[in-house]
């Protein structure tokens, strides 16, 4: 075996120790690899314990009463190797027979961990595993096959340069900066509030206008950030019902996000195929039906609109950027399981720009940052062809239908050409086609734009007899419950497939733009209570922040953890629950570090 003399001499050392089954060889063997079960539905992590590897050059901290150590038992903790010893991770790629093909994430890649002498390079590492999967003797070869491929291997922790990295140093000075500004803010506030209590009240100054120093300085205030987020004040303008509509849709993105995001460090990944029938699960798993529901229903200054609606949402996204692209090291350093799917090093400018969405998924930054493309593409050319049918109704109308009409063509073409589905790997075949582009999702967002126009013009009124009523109270809930839970055919015909390729997003936005018109205006009852109960408010305002945060937080939680996860149906629920108050705590944090100091920075400097 071609590997350096100094490796090869404590490998015997090892291989000597098992032999005579010395306690510090046994646990090193104990912190490594081992096939476990579920390898046939996919379970490609076996990187064994770092930790259990780090214990064996140092002795834990471990202390047992002497009384209750039995006579000639050993303390096993408190055992060391005669040689120092690190954890390597080390991926293979397979391409396993006996192994379940999901055919998305592309995930047939072998996460080994071994617990090795220091003295083995990366490259000794490296050739050590291709002998084990070339050796004829290797035990688990029936079912990994005989054709493997060792593409990469790495030590746990973070680079030397890491601080170096310009994102990294970006979003650190950013963050320092913040947080001095809140100190100042908080110290200015601190000594107004003892000058004011100490003067004499007929010695109290009289109140100026606040210095343009003092306006900036109290955009970093936490007390008004905080008043800003909790409010439960809303504008004239506002659709009340939107507000629970967002936080619903939000929770189910979560619980979609869990099974997605999650996936790379999960054993059963394929026994989502079983989940995927489960009729519980359907509305996380079609989850996508929910972009959809931010409408838009300003009529005037709709130039003026886009420039802030640009400015508000690129303080949030370019942060994230940067946080991304810095905590990408952090992702792919410091965890054993392979993710190939970090890409901000060389994608990062599309984020910026907002057309990341018109790239293959499996090439972006923050994949889950699509839909901010999507969002944005679609709220312009909406902006737009209002601010034309506000001029000539009968053009603008026009306008909209060509593309409608022409984004639905697009969408049955490649639902018919493609083969559409609702199998796991058809969704995943059609998805840079009609998932993530703009024209997937104009339809729904022109439903949307229809019902901010109509309240806005009618006045929030519904002439409509209770028939009718009662007709839409009926049909708009079904399409919205047919789209989510009747996908139990995954099996449909290419006229089918078009047909829903083209239609179904807009037959969603159909389905919920009732729902609002209908709470909006008066015909809500019960709906309406619930959706626009004033609880939903502070979470409503963290939605887009929330929406960005919680694959980051999914993935940091999932990929940093030294045991892998195993997706079960009654323990989703609990997961759900704690990544969702964990998200919305970080959502509420980076809205008091970053989004409203940043945003009435703006509004200040531009006044």
């Amino acid at each position: 075996m071609d590997i350096t003399s100094k490796c090869e001499e404590h490998m015997l050392m090892i291989r000597n120790g098992l032999r005579d089954r010395e306690i510090w060889a046994l646990k090193m063997l104990d912190a490594s690899s081992h096939i476990g079960s579920d390898f046939i539905w996919g379970n490609n992590i076996l990187i064994g314990s770092p930790r259990s590897c780090n214990l064996i050059s140092h002795p834990a901290n471990v202390k047992f009463a002497t009384d209750h150590v039995p006579v000639g038992i050993i303390n096993l903790t408190q055992v060391t190797a005669p040689i120092r010893v690190g954890y390597r991770s080390i991926h293979a790629r397979h391409w396993s027979e006996m192994q379940v093909d999901l055919s998305t994430l592309e995930k047939n890649v072998l996460n080994f961990g071994f617990c090795l002498p220091l003295s083995c390079s990366n490259v000794d590492s490296f050739r050590l595993l291709e002998a084990i999967l070339q050796n004829k003797t290797f035990v688990d070869r029936s079912l990994i096959g005989m054709n493997t491929e060792v593409i990469h291997t790495k030590i746990l922790q973070l680079r030397e340069n890491f601080l170096k990295n310009p994102f990294v140093t970006a979003f650190f000075i950013i963050l320092y900066l913040v947080l001095f500004f809140i100190v100042l803010d908080l110290a200015y506030t601190i000594t107004g509030k003892l000058g004011s209590w100490i003067l004499p009240p007929d010695l109290t100054l009289e109140k100026k206008k606040p210095k343009l120093f003092e306006r900036i300085l109290s955009c970093f205030s936490i007390i008004e950030n905080t008043k800003i987020i909790i409010s439960q004040e809303i504008g004239k303008e506002s659709i009340e019902v939107l507000h629970g509509i967002r936080v619903i849709g939000m929770l189910l993105f979560i619980i979609g996000h869990i099974m997605l995001f999650a996936m790379s460090s999960v054993t059963n990944m394929q026994h989502i195929l079983v989940y995927a029938d489960n009729f519980w699960l359907q509305a996380t798993l079609h989850h996508s039906f929910n972009f959809g529901y931010i409408f838009r229903s300003e009529r005037n200054g709709i130039v003026l609109h886009i420039l802030s609606e640009f400015e508000r949402k690129a303080n949030k996204k370019q942060d994230f950027v940067l946080s991304a692209y810095g905590g990408e090291p952090i992702f792919e350093i410091n965890t054993p399981i392979h993710d190939d799917e970090t890409k901000c090093g060389r994608t990062w400018w599309r984020n910026v720009i907002y057309i990341n969405n018109l790239f293959p998924i499996k090439d972006s930054c923050m994949i889950w940052s699509w839909f901010l493309g999507a969002d944005f593409q679609c709220f312009v050319l909406s902006a737009a062809l209002l601010l034309i049918f506000d001029k000539n109704r009968k053009l603008g109308l026009t306008l909209f239908t060509v593309i409608f009409l022409a984004s639905s063509s697009i969408c049955g073409y490649y639902g018919y050409s493609l083969g559409f589905g609702f199998t796991q790997d058809s969704l995943h075949k059609t998805a840079d086609f009609l998932y993530t582009p703009f024209w997937g999702r104009i339809g729904a967002y022109f439903t949307g734009v229809y019902a901010g126009w109509y309240l806005s013009v009618k006045n929030r009124t519904l002439n409509l007899g209770k028939k009718w009523i009662t007709l839409g109270w009926i049909l708009g809930p079904l399409i919205i419950v047919v789209l989510l839970f009747g996908h139990s055919n995954k099996e449909i015909s290419p006229l089918v497939a078009m047909t829903y390729a083209a239609l179904a997003r807009t037959a969603w936005g159909v389905g919920t733009v009732w729902i609002i018109i209908a709470c909006s205006t008066g015909y809500g009852g019960i709906v309406n209570r619930f959706l626009s109960a004033k609880v939903f408010l502070p979470f409503s305002r963290m939605t887009y922040s929330a929406y960005l945060v919680n694959p980051i937080w999914i993935l940091f939680v999932t990929m940093l953890n030294e045991a892998p996860y195993t997706i079960d149906f009654p323990m989703l629920p609990v997961m759900s629950m704690g990544f969702a108050t964990t998200i919305y705590a970080l959502a509420f944090l980076f809205m008091l570090l970053f989004e409203n100091p940043f945003i009435r920075l703006v509004k200040v400097l531009t006044s």
